[in-house]
This record gives structure tokens, sequence and C-alpha cells, in this order.
């Protein structure tokens, strides 16, 4: 950041940048395994998909997370000429670690792509790289192991609520197919997802053989871990299995190489094309995103050094920070669904943490977006609006502002 600076471009460039890499990427290593016009609709595929260009316009890990799957994969068929691959296959795991705790997931599809056939010599290389990985990878797979495990008379699962909502493993794949297919648009008909899942399902069964089931591991393996691990501690969000998409789209293009005659194959593209352009049109039109900037703006504009901002929920302080530069009193309001002790609370609850919070302004801002999903009930703006005088309520795009006076002292 000294050198390119803060603006929102530099913010957002490394994610446009790695998720354009991965297009050419993508499509020289679908090309080892796929006919080079199937090849190349993968890529087209990897360029086009609303879900990709949407969190490649993000100033987050996700367009990163793809680029390293593709990077550790591509150093795995190097290693099958040079050993030195391994060492590399290591070093892209391990940043695909340490950029996000979910990427775990990605390790068993991500070692059965490098355990094909022909390893030769370097098998023994391979256990290195694997002793080598886990060793650089250690402080977190502790904390990891410390989310999903307990040692209580002996392992138990860390079962509980975390403020995500619980999906049902059907439905979670349904959402995650959504926005492989359409991105994070919901207005699309409901057949949007039918056409790739369905040439999907064809490369399955009757592409290459080998290669297939592993692309079908890739495609499908971390969701399957991730819906198994949230009916025990819900964690599902479809963005974190964004490291699949380069496997569905293969699986479509191997599917698509198999159709007979070429009408066909236009139709069938057509079919994923079309939901595709619908998605990437209402989000280059459609004011999708959050609007920080103006929020942040506004409130710059009135606050005092008496008055608190209050975040709900917490996290979206760190975009509000960006847009505010200048010192605030600030703190995140309480996550209502549950206690830290997981246990559900009540109004008693929040009515304490609430006085707490606000105990010496003279006023309280109320900066409110997403909250849902830390409080369904809605609970702490049920507080301010019992307990305080709402002076001021303004509404962006997917934020609200709400100031109070009034409030206990």
């Amino acid at each position: 950041m000294r050198v390119a600076g803060d603006s929102e471009f530099a913010l957002r460039f490394p994610s446009a940048w790695l998720g354009t890499l991965a297009v050419p990427l993508g499509v020289a290593l679908f090309r080892r395994f796929l006919p080079a016009g199937a090849a190349r609709l993968v890529g087209v595929f990897l360029a086009a998909a609303p879900f990709l260009v949407w969190y490649g316009q993000e100033a987050k890990m996700y367009a990163l997370l793809v680029f390293l799957f593709l990077a550790a994969w591509g150093a795995a068929e190097r290693a099958r000429r040079d050993p030195a691959g391994w060492m590399e296959l290591v070093l892209w795991a391990a940043m695909g670690l340490y950029s996000h705790v979910l990427f775990v997931l990605f390790l068993p599809p991500l070692l059965a792509l490098a355990g094909r056939k022909g390893l030769g010599r370097v098998g023994g290389l391979l256990w290195v790289a694997g002793v080598l990985g886990l060793a650089l990878a250690f402080p977190l797979w502790r904390w990891q192991v410390g989310q999903v495990l307990r040692w209580e008379g002996g392992p138990r699962l860390a079962c509980g609520e975390t403020g995500f909502p619980r999906v049902a493993p059907r439905n979670s794949l349904a959402m995650l197919g959504w926005g492989f297919a359409v991105g994070v648009w919901g207005g699309f008909p409901a057949w949007g997802p039918i056409p790739l899942a369905a040439l999907m399902a064809l490369g399955a069964a009757l592409g290459r053989a080998g290669i297939r089931w592993r692309w079908l591991g890739w495609a499908l393996g971390p969701w399957a871990l991730l819906a198994a691990l949230s009916l025990c501690r819900p964690l599902f969000v479809e963005r974190y299995l964004i490291a699949a998409a380069p496997a569905w789209f293969a699986l479509a293009a191997m599917g698509w190489a198999r159709l007979p005659g070429r009408w066909l194959r236009i139709l069938a593209l057509a079919a994923v094309l079309g939901p595709m352009a619908a998605g990437l049109g209402v989000q280059a039109m459609v004011p999708l995103k959050s609007d920080f900037r103006a929020a942040a703006q506004m409130v710059a504009r009135a606050y005092r050094p008496d008055e608190l901002i209050l975040f709900h929920i917490g996290y979206v302080q760190y975009v509000f920070d960006y847009y505010f530069r200048k010192p605030y009193a600030g703190t995140w309001a309480p996550a209502t669904n549950v206690d830290p002790d997981g246990t559900p609370v009540d109004m008693a609850w929040v009515d304490a943490q609430m006085r707490a919070l606000v105990r010496g302004y003279r006023a309280v801002w109320l900066v409110y977006s997403e909250a849902a999903m830390w409080d369904a009930r809605d609970l702490v703006r049920q507080w301010l609006d019992a307990h305080g005088r709402l002076v001021e309520r303004h509404g962006f795009v997917l934020v609200e502002v709400r100031r109070y006076e009034g409030l206990p002292p």
C-alpha cells in the first residue's frame, strides 16, 4: 500500500488481476485433459461467470483462492517433470490456508489431482513436501481443529450456533449452483442453473475416465465437507467454495464436448451463457453492493465527539472506516442470536449489554447492514427504539443509518 496507495482502485486491483490471470492459467491446465475447444470454453466460463466477476472486483481474498488452487495444481503437474514442483505446490497451498481458513476443504481434491499416475521417483519428495506443508500450517491447524473439536473427556464435536443461518445440504448445493450459473442476483427464473448442472452431470458421466472423478471430487467434495460440518456448526456461505468453480466449468465443458451435432452444442452453450449474461448485466447496471461511501460521508458531516457510532453487524466497521477517515468513538453492537457461550439470549441480556455500550454518550449513530445474520430478532434496534428518541434516519443501498438521542445515562 505504501507503493500503490489506498485508493479503491489500488485495493481492488489485486482481485481483478488475479481473477484475470486465472483465466489463461485455467485454460492451460485444462487443455492437458480436454479438446482445445472445450478448454477454451472453460476459459469463457471463467471470464464470464458473474460470481467470479463479482469477487474479482472486491478487496477480498476470494479471487485469490481460485488462483491459488489453480497455481497449486499447476505446480503438481510441473512436478511430474521437475521434482521442485512439489515445493512450489506446498507454498501455493500454504498461501491458500493462510488466506482463508476453509481452504483446508480443498486439500483433499488437490492431493487427488496431484496423486495421478506418473509420480515416478518423486513419491518421497511428495511425502517431504506434505510434512513441510503441515509444519508451515501448524498454527492454523491448531486454530481450525479447536473450532471443530473439543476435548471433554475425549474428542467431541464443537457443535453450536455461529451466527450463520442453518442451511440444509440440498439447499446449500442449490445455492452454490445458482452462484456459479447466475451470480449474486436472485431475480433470474428458477431454471437458471439447470443447463450448467446438466452439462456438468453429462461430463461426469461420459467424460474422460479417471480425471472426471477427480474433477467431480474437486467440484463437490469441499461442498460435501462444509455441508456436513454445517449440520453441527453452521458455516455455509457460497463464496467460501469459490475455488470449486473451475471444476464445475471443466465438467460442463467436458459434457458439452460430448454433445452430438453443432446446433445442439450451440443451443447448450446459449442456455448456459444466457443466465450468466443476465447476471453480469444486472451486476453492472443495478446497485447491489452496500453503499458505505455515502453512509460514512453523511455521518462524517454531522458527527460530534460526544456521540457513539454503533455498528450492526460489527465487521462492517472496517469498510466504514475506510471512508470515514477521522477519529470517532465506535463499537460493535452485540450479536443477539446466542451469547458467547452459544446460549440463546433474551431481551434482559440485550438490555444489560446495550446500557453498558451507550452509557455516557449524548447520542448514538446506528450503522445497520446485514444485521439479521447476527440479530435475527432485531433486538438491538428494538432496544434503541424503546429507550431512545429517533431523530434521524437515512437509507442507502443495503445500509441504514439512524441517530438516537435521549438514551439511558
